[in-house]
């Protein structure tokens, strides 16, 4: 376990403690599956989580099976990292909200997530352009627009250049051959002239291959509509 995750940990037991210290010993935890589990942590390790479950029964879990854990309060202790990762993609882009009552949301622009102490979201509304938001435990999923796709493009290009440059090294053995201006500019044109045409090809495909297999909607909440 490095460091990052070694502190990640240390305040996620803080808070579990600091929830005991004032009675909210309840929480529930919301798994991939779409089933949910309701106790209280008693420990927390780097790759799974033990609970003591309302019939007092104690189990063991997966982090790897976990989206996330709240108390009854529903601040987090815990979420999935994939779910950070899809929000911090979505911060300034559109796309809609489904929530666990099955409302859909629009929303012309994703521009805030609070975690931990305040687990909500924060968008501008499609309809009236205003700043809403909207608590993590009431969301069902998010899904993003073809907005995303600058990204796309931005990663085709960078893969692109990344072979060009590669291909370019290739042509030098020894550094002391960059000595060698005469190859370096000869070297260097003809990488020019295939990066003008193939760094364009490179991004016109990752947005082909993001368009049908890149991933523009995440589960926040499994569970059966909620009443």
């Amino acid at each position: 376990m490095n460091i990052k995750q070694k502190i990640e940990h240390l305040v996620l037991m803080f808070l579990i403690l600091s929830s005991f210290s004032k009675g909210e010993i309840n929480h529930e935890i919301i798994l991939k599956n779409g089933s949910s589990e309701n106790g209280y942590v008693s420990k927390i390790t780097h790759d799974s989580v033990n609970i003591v479950l309302r019939s007092n029964v104690a189990i063991s879990l997966l982090l790897d099976s976990i989206l996330y854990i709240h108390n009854t309060k529903g601040k987090l202790f815990y979420i999935d990292p994939q779910i950070n990762t899809f929000f911090k993609k979505a911060i300034g882009r559109g796309g809609f909200i489904r929530t666990v009552k099955n409302d859909t949301i629009h929303y012309r622009e994703f521009q805030n997530q609070l975690f931990m102490y305040n687990p909500k979201v924060v968008y501008e509304n499609s309809s009236d352009g205003l700043r809403k938001e909207i608590q993590l435990r009431d969301i069902r999923s998010v899904h993003l627009d073809n907005s995303i796709s600058d990204l796309a493009v931005k990663k085709g290009a960078l893969i692109g250049l990344g072979i060009t440059s590669l291909g370019f090294l290739l042509n030098y053995r020894a550094i002391k051959e960059f000595y060698n201006f005469n190859k370096v500019f000869r070297t260097g044109v003809t990488a020019y002239r295939q990066g003008v045409g193939f760094i364009p090809l490179s991004s016109v495909s990752y947005v082909i291959y993001d368009y049908f297999k890149g991933r523009r909607e995440i589960i926040i909440n499994p569970l059966d509509f909620k009443d």
